[in-house]
């Protein structure tokens, strides 16, 4: 890597070392310490200006969330199946909530539409706006279209 300043987006943190994709290629880069000095730690998402392997600037962020460490989010895709095991809508509707207070657009997919009723969750959900997706192993063209919610992201 060359000493002239690189932008990039972090697409893994690991141990210290930061995965950062780049127009021009995929660098592993350390943090400057003066992120830990400030309280601020880099995680993936983060738009990033690095120089000679080293994260040397962290743009600011549109959101994030804290478990996992993600940053600048368009969406989130939650997965509930119809049963084995049976629909959670409690976790579900706080991760929704989360995710909508966040300015993060919430998708929910559902998966084993073959072995349970889904008209329930479809209703739920799909009624306050949220894209419901079902899905099963036994009939992929259900998937058709769905790309579009993976696209550019």
């Amino acid at each position: 890597m060359s000493g002239s300043a690189k932008s990039g987006i972090i697409t893994k943190c690991l141990g210290g070392l930061y995965t950062v994709e780049s127009p021009d290629g995929i660098y592993e880069c350390k943090a400057r310490g003066i992120f830990r000095n400030r309280g601020i730690s880099p995680c993936a998402g983060d738009r990033v200006t690095l120089e000679n392997g080293v994260i040397t600037e962290i743009c600011d962020r549109k959101n994030s969330i804290i478990r996992p460490p993600l940053a600048n989010l368009d969406q989130l895709i939650f997965v509930v199946s119809t049963c084995s095991p049976a629909p959670n809508y409690l976790i579900l509707d706080k991760f929704i909530a989360i995710a909508e207070y966040k300015g993060i657009t919430p998708v929910v997919v559902i998966t084993k539409t073959d072995l349970g009723d889904s008209t329930e969750i479809k209703e739920i959900y799909g009624n306050i706006g949220i894209e419901v997706i079902p899905w099963t192993t036994k009939k992929p063209i259900l998937l058709t279209g769905s790309g579009r919610y993976l696209r550019g992201r």
